[in-house]
């Protein structure tokens, strides 16, 4: 009876023995893929660093805080390329023994940028990004990587020595994405905004004769791309589906879907747009002094001349293909070229 008590508590010793083991190695693999992926933006041009990584939960689970996370990148702007430098106090992830494939994270309340211009033709931007609950997770396999992200009552600060304060907030955001773990094939996403609104200050900037309405606005996408990396690391798009499309924004409505493959940088297909509210947007813009008064009625004729009617009261349908190089708008020439993709 010894004899077999001993076993057993010799099998279990050798058991946490291999547990710990493995937990420990879990730990290890956790920082070489992060610093993996840090080397592989790096050739994506995004170079990151954090000041330290603590790791804790043993035995059952992975409780980690990622410390002092920044980026610095070049973006492109309306002003020209432009250096964006993010951080943030420190990103909060969970994973579990288990599920080893899947990461829990938890965004910080306050999150900190700055865009600058590499011209100097504009003064630098700063950006306070302020969420509550924003949370997602990160689900990797072999050959695809699955992100979600959702948070409530999100706030953007922005000040420059060029404009007034302004800020964006959002009663909610939800977002997943899907991509191939080498970046290369197939890609998805989902994206809803809702009620986003943005202060006066800002408002007046773009509407200082407040013409337009200033509800709330909606944001909602769904699509698919096919991409590849072309020998200079830079992203090519093979093809594009757009399952899903919608706005609502200074009292003007859209919704659309289609298709289109690239060839040579251009869209080969054709992507329906259903509008409302586009006879009052061109009025309002008139009053805002983007139109002449006297225009207005000439953009509604030639608008409403390549428009079928809608199901809905006051909706204008544009089915606009792109063929051999050119835009047509429900099979009529437009003598457009069409748009030049990256």
């Amino acid at each position: 009876m010894a004899k077999i008590a001993a076993l057993g508590l010799g099998a279990v010793g050798a058991l946490a023995v291999v547990w710990s083991g493995g937990w420990y190695y879990g730990e290890g693999q956790i920082r070489k893929q992060l610093d993996a992926q840090i080397v592989e933006w790096a050739g994506h041009g995004v170079a990151a660093s954090y000041k330290s990584l603590e790791i804790e939960g043993f035995p059952f689970a992975y409780r980690g805080k990622l410390i002092a996370p920044r980026t610095q990148s070049i973006v492109q702007t309306l002003q020209g390329q432009a250096r964006a430098d993010w951080e943030t106090p420190v990103i909060s992830f969970e994973s579990s023994v288990a599920d080893f494939g899947t990461v829990n994270f938890t965004v910080p309340e306050v999150q900190n940028a700055r865009i600058t211009s590499l011209n100097g033709q504009v003064p630098p931007f700063d950006v306070v990004i302020r969420s509550n609950g924003f949370s997602g997770n990160l689900t990797k396999s072999s050959d695809e990587v699955n992100v979600a992200g959702q948070g409530e009552a999100i706030e953007i600060e922005v000040t420059s020595s060029l404009t007034p304060p302004y800020t964006i907030t959002a009663e909610k955001f939800t977002a997943t994405g899907t991509a191939p773990e080498n970046a290369v094939g197939q890609m998805s996403g989902v994206l809803d905004l809702k009620g986003a609104a943005v202060n006066g200050d800002a408002w007046d900037i773009v509407d200082p004769s407040q013409s337009f309405p200033r509800d709330p606005v909606n944001i909602g996408l769904s699509a698919k791309a096919d991409v590849s990396v072309r020998p200079d690391r830079t992203m090519q798009v093979n093809a594009i589906q757009i399952d899903r499309m919608a706005l609502n924004l200074a009292g003007i409505t859209l919704n659309g879907d289609g298709a289109a493959e690239v060839r040579d940088r251009k869209p080969e297909g054709a992507i329906i747009l259903r509008l409302q509210g586009l006879g009052d947007f061109l009025a309002n813009a008139a009053r805002a002094g983007y139109l002449a008064e006297k225009d207005v009625k000439w953009y509604q004729t030639i608008l409403g001349g390549f428009a079928r009617k809608g199901e809905r009261e006051g909706e204008q349908v544009y089915a606009v293909s792109f063929k051999n190089g050119f835009t047509f708008v429900n099979g009529a020439p437009t003598f457009m070229p069409a748009p030049q993709l990256p």
